[in-house]
């Protein structure tokens, strides 16, 4: 098999960009399970582009309604919808990306989306800092509007997913978008093959998560899934600037420096497990079973703080 060219590559890897500007939004934000569990029938009937285009058009109307509310209700109104399209991105992008790209580098830019998720993340964070003092928090919510508009202009001009055109019956289409991103025709000729061939094969069952061939990599996936959520790296996620100020930090400004920090860390992180993959997986897990990972907490009546009404802080070091 032919490798594709550089132009080809640096092609896949902008569109993968483009398309994973719904995970920069998902960390900007915060998704909804609904929108996760219904992107994935959505994308079969309409397609992956129109579904991620869609989500586009839902973050860029959120964002606004978000930004002109005039109510609480108001602001849970358009926090679902928001919530909802990050839902339907987050489980139709990363598809796209990986049914345009070959093989042999799927895994690279699938990690893309990921990694804009880290930079979401710390663009909210960003965006908070810069807005600490005059605390205008329509114009954040109106922020978020500005990448979603961009993912809709650009990736008009992009192609369907070539799995989605054959599934559908449009293999010549199908043909010539692959032939585009890849080594030769011959080559995305017989990708199309192999897509059929996985078509036509027997419907599968739930039961078969069960086998003995699928059971370790389910295992593996639901347990790396569930290790991550139990360390509650969530609640640190959202509340940073909140537990830096019940641990000592006085001013918002103060307490938001350090949550960039947190925010750093993160996508330097994502950009290293992309490139040394399990390795790093596993020295974290060894670094988090020893508790060598964490500092530890000492008490401290060096600063009075009002969280929850005491006058006693926590103070970090090591």
């Amino acid at each position: 098999m032919a490798r594709e060219s550089t132009k080809q590559r640096w092609l896949l890897g902008i569109i993968s960009a483009v398309a994973a500007i719904g995970g920069l939004l998902f960390g900007y934000d915060t998704g909804v399970i609904s929108g996760a569990i219904l992107g994935g029938p959505i994308s079969d009937r309409l397609g992956r582009k129109k579904v991620v285009l869609s989500s586009s058009v839902l973050f860029v109307i959120s964002a606004i309604g978000l930004s002109l509310s005039g109510s609480v209700n108001e602001l849970i109104f358009w926090r679902f919808l928001v919530g909802f399209a990050i839902g339907i991105s987050s489980a139709t992008a990363p598809l796209y990306i990986a049914e345009l790209a070959p093989r042999y580098i799927r895994g690279a830019l699938v990690t893309i989306n990921q990694l804009f998720i880290t930079i979401g993340i710390l663009s909210s964070y960003l965006i908070g800092l810069l807005f600490v003092e005059s605390q205008s928090w329509r114009l954040m919510f109106a922020i978020a509007g500005i990448p979603a508009a961009i993912q809709f202009l650009v990736m008009v001009f992009f192609p369907e997913s070539p799995r989605y055109l054959t599934n559908i019956g449009k293999k010549k289409k199908a043909l010539n978008i692959l032939t585009r991103f890849r080594g030769t025709r011959a080559d995305a000729t017989k990708e199309i093959a192999h897509i059929e061939a996985m078509a036509a094969e027997k419907k599968p069952h739930w039961r078969e998560l069960l086998s003995k061939n699928i059971r370790p990599a389910l295992l593996a996936g639901v347990g790396v899934t569930v290790l991550q959520q139990i360390t509650r790296i969530n609640t640190i996620i959202y509340y940073a600037p909140t537990i830096f100020q019940f641990a000592g930090f006085a001013s918002n400004k103060a307490a938001l420096m350090a949550t960039l920090c947190v925010g750093i860390v993160n996508v330097l992180m994502t950009l290293n497990q992309g490139l040394s993959g399990p390795t790093t997986l596993s020295a974290s897990w060894a670094s988090f079973s020893s508790g060598s990972g964490f500092p530890r907490l000492k008490p401290s009546l060096s600063r009075k703080s009002k969280s929850f009404g005491k006058t006693k802080s926590l103070v970090f070091s090591r």
